[in-house]
């Protein structure tokens, strides 16, 4: 069985995202790196959350954000604090070399994620793949990019 199909354990009636981005977020520490896109979740009251692009794999000219030895993705601990008091609810990890996007509550990432001390130039938190709220296909989930 695929990651994203669904079993009685695993299965739930929650309808796939409709994710409107609506403005970037700066890298804290490298101001010319986007972060990811701040938007609502339209089709759940219009919560807020915070899709980051990511490679699972590493290829070409592009890196992998995958950390392999948690199984999971990062984000800094000083924007995530800072976001959270704003309120955000969700993060989405956009795998766009694998055509699949992750949904953790934004709390996770505090609350579970494992401390990686000065990664990447700072402190991050890392949340492994199965402990995400669910894994959509991007077959399933529509995310609008600020660009369309």
């Amino acid at each position: 069985m695929s990651e994203t199909q669904s079993n009685l354990f695993n299965y739930t009636d929650e309808k796939p995202p409709v994710l409107r981005e609506i403005k970037p977020i700066l890298h804290p520490t490298r101001r010319d790196t986007i972060l990811g896109f701040l938007g609502v979740i339209e089709n759940r009251e219009r919560s807020p959350f915070l899709n980051a692009q990511r490679y699972r794999y590493e290829g070409g000219d592009e890196k992998q954000d995958y950390f392999r030895k948690i199984g999971g993705y990062s984000m800094p601990q000083r924007t995530m604090k800072w976001l959270l008091g704003k309120g955000l609810k969700y993060v989405f990890i956009e795998e766009v070399d694998n055509s699949r996007l992750i949904e953790y509550d934004a709390t996770d990432f505090p609350n579970v994620g494992a401390e990686l001390e000065d990664w990447k130039g700072e402190a991050q938190w890392c949340v492994p793949t199965e402990q995400a709220r669910h894994l959509w296909s991007l077959t399933e989930a529509t995310v609008h990019h600020v660009n369309e």
